[in-house]
């Protein structure tokens, strides 16, 4: 059987121990205290990936844009050179509705084609209507449908800029506005936010959709329960139109040496995107095709 090691033999044993263990210790850490200062750059760089990291997941989680107000969607409105509306007209629950289409440029400048007409307009103020095809049957629907749309596109007019909030008052509503409200049941997409106005104490009631990221509006639905009676716009945007497409005389000259209905109708419409938009504008691009210019 062994012996214990004496009290006296053992405490200095440890201390000895203790001793050349923070020995070690020390020569560890000078041994490293050179890269010190170089390993905190690093330590930057890590700490602001893992923030962007963080960012990112929390972009893709809950959405990286803000919701935009009323404000920011009528001010985005305001700010854009030219607009087109393509507008459906329904007079009562079980009328056909009417589709009106509106070109709108800076300085009231403005082209309405309503059925067999076109209408031209500047500043608020019809200057001239051209008829390029004989009258429907429709004609009356069509005739309500503009007298409809009539104070919308003279309110616009005189407007040196485009004011969502005065197309929405020149809509034929009964009673007083309310705030516009955002109506997120009425939101499937978060690339798109909605508002709602009512005008109590009419039933009547005014949806919006506009673009998360742009805040531009690309939809305006006018409702009035009680008839049926409704305006849908749908909003688009692109660079101005020349001035001559807003010109009833080139109009005029346009339409008279071409006799197909597509051509008279959309006559000098440039597409934004260079698309053909009359059976004139497929002839020419297959005649450029054919022909190609010289390098």
């Amino acid at each position: 059987m062994k012996s214990e090691i004496p009290h006296d033999i053992h405490d200095r044993m440890y201390k000895h121990l203790d001793a050349f263990h923070a020995h070690l210790k020390h020569r560890a850490t000078e041994r490293f205290r050179p890269f010190r200062g170089r390993l905190w750059p690093l330590r930057l760089a890590l700490a602001a990936t893992a923030a962007a990291l963080l960012l990112i997941t929390g972009t893709l989680l809950f959405g990286g844009t803000a919701e935009p107000t009323w404000a920011e969607v009528v001010e985005q409105f305001g700010s854009v050179p030219f607009f087109n509306a393509t507008m459906y007209a329904r007079s009562s629950a079980m009328a056909e509705p009417v589709q009106l289409e509106l070109w709108m440029g800076l300085g009231g400048k403005l082209r309405l084609r309503a059925g067999n007409e076109v209408l031209f307009g500047d500043q608020g103020r019809a200057v001239e209507k051209v008829c390029f095809a004989p009258p429907s049957d429709s004609s009356p629907c069509v005739a309500h449908a503009e007298r409809m749309v009539r104070s919308v596109i003279e309110q616009l007019g005189k407007a040196e800029a485009f004011d969502l909030n005065t197309l929405i008052q020149a809509l034929p509503l009964q009673g007083a506005l309310s705030p516009p409200l955002a109506n997120h049941n009425a939101s499937i997409s978060r690339d798109l936010v909605v508002f709602d106005l009512t005008y109590e104490p009419s039933p009547e009631w005014v949806r919006i959709w506009a673009l998360r990221e742009s805040r531009l509006p690309m939809r305006l639905l006018f409702w009035q329960p009680e008839t049926g009676e409704s305006l849908d716009v749908v909003l688009s945007y692109g660079n101005p139109q020349p001035p001559e497409f807003f010109d009833p005389e080139a109009f005029r000259d346009a339409i008279a040496s071409n006799s197909s209905m597509p051509n008279q109708a959309y006559a000098l419409l440039d597409d934004t995107g260079g698309r053909a938009v009359t059976p004139q504008d497929v002839a020419e691009q297959k005649a450029a095709r054919r022909n190609p210019p010289e390098i």
